[in-house]
């Protein structure tokens, strides 16, 4: 038997489907397929979190020298 991956969308669609229930943040109340797919659509790269750290000089050098 090969290794099977599914994606916690996959995963929760499934139960959701089969077993009728809705999962939802106990924080929020928001759906749980909901929160995935907002948080897909913000991810930054470890190197976009570290220029929004820096200070605008490091910013502007890092910039240049990517181009």
């Amino acid at each position: 038997m090969g290794d099977k991956i599914i994606s916690p969308e996959d995963f929760i669609k499934f139960f959701e489907e089969t077993s009728g229930v809705r999962f939802i943040d106990a924080d929020t109340g928001k759906s749980a397929l909901e929160i995935l797919a907002n948080n897909k659509k913000e991810e930054k790269s470890d190197y976009d979190l570290w220029l929004e750290q820096q200070d605008e000089s490091v910013k502007i050098e890092h910039e240049m020298g990517a181009i």
